[in-house]
């Protein structure tokens, strides 16, 4: 299968000082990745407090695993728990990140190249969000 989409992630790590406004850390990157599919979801809501799949067991778009994820919560209360599980990983998702209003989760990572490592490759086989209650708004990005 041809590579179809570029995904793009652009970042800029920028820190200062507060008293005096000096740049301590001021680092950009913008990797970009040939890949073979993208799929953005501005506005999802989540039904209740359980866990819910992102990829629906692996099977969005008709792939496996993922190698660009972004969640971001757009809630004014409450918190959305990005669960992940590696692709090649034993067990169900954990844990990976608790995010409060306005906080991102990503994960960028090209999708060869890379060498597995105790059975684990790269990508994420699946990846679910769970709300502190129903109804806490994100948006997200899978990408591969």
């Amino acid at each position: 299968m041809a590579n179809l989409v570029t995904n793009q992630l652009q970042l800029t790590i920028l820190s200062t000082e507060d008293s005096t406004n000096n740049v301590l850390v001021n680092r950009s990157c913008a990797p970009q990745l040939d890949e073979f599919v993208a799929s953005f979801i501005s506005y999802a809501k989540t039904p209740d407090g359980a866990a819910h799949s992102l990829t629906t067991g692996g099977q969005v778009l008709g792939f496996a695993s993922f190698s660009h994820v972004y969640v971001r919560s757009l809630a004014l209360a409450g918190s959305l728990a990005v669960l992940t599980k590696p692709n090649g990983g034993a067990g169900a998702a954990v844990v990976t990140a608790v995010l409060g209003p306005g906080d991102v989760f990503v994960y960028w990572q090209g999708s060869v190249g890379a060498v597995a490592i105790g059975g684990v490759i790269q990508g994420l086989a699946d990846v679910q969000v769970q709300g502190s209650a129903a109804g806490i708004v994100f948006e997200y990005f899978l990408g591969d």
